[in-house]
């Protein structure tokens, strides 16, 4: 084996532990939960939606739950998807931006009875810029899209394009859902750009609640646990 193929190895194998034991070092706060209990009851899976910057908090909460995540084929997706691996998921390594329909109808006939998560504005930007690859994959599998985003206070940004963000130890950890968004399957190029904006528009919302939450409230209680406060603030923004 070569020494790259070890290393691979090795981090599927111990990346998930290690990220496991330093989430559990943060003050977690769940808001609006219940929407992701909801759409599940009503829908089944689902396409969970965040942000490409703030993989990190997303991967930790979806651990061990029977989800597939899509994950690119560049170079650095692969160190990713090892540490996806060791926290349990299942990885589709593809992109729901490139090969066009074909390749997005590839991967809508692999996904069984797992929720799927992607990255919409992966895998290289623009930051924060949903694309339309989420859309046509919820209209080809009748999935509703879960937008879902996360913050830390205080974190570090890295010096790429997406300003991946890495909590500090200790620090509070804000996850706030959202509305779920159902897309019909038949839908021309304008009114699949306008879910596309939708559902931009209410992950920069989202994104922007759970910042506000971190700065504003450190949640009380043990390290590693979660405050669930679903009746605080409500929910809206796009159905």
């Amino acid at each position: 084996m070569s020494g790259d193929a070890l290393l691979m190895e090795s981090l599927e194998l111990v990346g998930g532990r290690v990220l496991n034991a330093f989430m559990t070092t943060l003050r977690w706060r769940h808001l609006d939960e219940h929407q992701d209990r909801l759409v599940h009851r009503m829908h089944g899976p689902v396409i969970w939606a965040f942000w490409h910057g703030e993989l990190v908090l997303p991967a930790y909460v979806g651990r061990n739950r029977s989800v597939r995540i899509l994950i690119s084929k560049h170079r650095d997706g692969e160190l990713v998807s090892r540490i996806a691996k060791g926290l349990g998921y299942d990885v589709a390594r593809g992109s729901s931006t490139r090969g066009g329909m074909r390749a997005l109808r590839g991967l809508a006939r692999s996904i069984s009875s797992e929720d799927i998560a992607i990255t919409p504005d992966g895998p290289a930007g623009p930051r924060r810029h949903a694309r339309q690859g989420v859309v046509l994959l919820a209209q080809l599998t009748g999935r509703p899209i879960m937008p879902f985003a996360a913050a830390a206070h205080p974190s570090r940004n890295l010096n790429s394009w997406d300003r991946f963000t890495i909590p500090l130890p200790f620090s509070t950890a804000t996850c706030v859902w959202g509305d779920p968004i159902l897309v019909p399957p038949n839908l021309d190029t304008a009114s699949r750009e306008t879910y596309r904006a939708r559902l931009e528009a209410e992950l920069l919302r989202l994104t922007a609640r759970a910042e506000e939450a971190c700065l504003r409230r450190t949640p009380t209680g043990k390290r590693g646990s979660v405050e669930r406060p679903d009746w605080e603030g409500g929910s809206g923004g796009a159905t």
